[in-house]
């Protein structure tokens, strides 16, 4: 773990590789396409979230599947000890890029909160390769170090007009310059892990098949997560899950106090003794 944490710290990101295995990913991909068809789910047609890009929210409102990614002890503790021993799950979402899809342009996460250049982390992302990311498939490309850098290395300028339709898709300066992104190509079953600070983007497909992948990012416990789990779960949903997960997705207090219900943890307010001390 020490070795991770070190690379977490100095360069922004790490691959673990094969941490899941084929038959994990497989069973995955098929649950994924699944949903696709039920549910008709297409591209979003943007230029940031992509044009051949199919993305679906909230995985854990489907299968029972996906329950197990957040929970990996593969990776997870690294995450604890990088960022909050209380982190959160802020969101599970798949992303998978289709033939013909472009590169994504250079970014940072923290566009989500005014691209604040905290001192410290706020949000470490996951991605779960479904298939073995390479150069040609659209694998992630992250700009190593790129997270400790100052507001103004990192501010956007406006990008050309007609390329962009969709914030935060405009090039960072510097883009294209002085900036030779690392292309984050790894075997089936990897997790690459890096500081929501850091520089990073999709790259194009220029393949004749689609590259599937999860994305979880997790946050502060006291950061509001992206996936809104109270209001996009069912109460059957979340009393399902393990102790675990329901930490993860906010059903604990964090340390004694934030999220409290009357003083209770929302998973005892829901399910527990639902008696509430009258005030005198």
């Amino acid at each position: 773990m020490s070795q991770h944490l070190e690379s977490l710290r100095e360069h922004g990101f790490v691959i673990i590789e094969k941490l899941f295995s084929d038959d994990f990913c497989e069973r995955t991909v098929e649950a994924l396409h699944r949903i696709e068809r039920k549910y008709s789910i297409r591209p979003a047609n943007q230029d940031f979230s992509g044009r051949k890009t199919v993305r679906i929210m909230n995985l854990l409102q489907y299968d029972d599947l996906f329950q197990e990614i957040p929970v990996n002890e593969g990776y997870l503790p690294i995450i604890q000890n990088y960022l909050d021993r209380e982190c959160l799950l802020s969101g599970i979402d798949s992303s998978e890029i289709h033939p013909g899809e472009t590169a994504q342009p250079l970014h940072c996460d923290t566009w989500w909160h005014d691209d604040l250049r905290l001192p410290f982390p706020v949000t470490v992302n996951t991605i779960l390769a479904l298939s073995d990311f390479t150069a040609d498939n659209g694998a992630t490309r992250l700009l190593p170090g790129s997270h400790h850098w100052p507001a103004e290395k990192v501010a956007y300028e406006v990008a050309e007009a007609g390329r962009v339709t969709h914030l935060p898709a405009t090039n960072p300066k510097g883009y294209g310059a002085e900036w030779t992104p690392v292309i984050a190509e790894a075997p089936k079953g990897s997790l690459i892990m890096y500081d929501s600070r850091l520089l990073h983007g999709g790259g194009a497909n220029v393949t004749n098949e689609p590259r599937p992948s999860i994305i979880s990012p997790f946050c502060l416990g006291w950061v509001r997560q992206f996936d809104n789990f109270a209001y996009g779960l069912t109460h059957e949903k979340l009393r399902s899950f393990s102790p675990k997960l329901q930490q993860l997705v906010g059903l604990e207090r964090y340390r004694g106090g934030y999220s409290n219900v009357n003083n209770m943890s929302p998973r005892e307010w829901l399910w527990g003794d639902r008696k509430v001390q009258q005030p005198s």
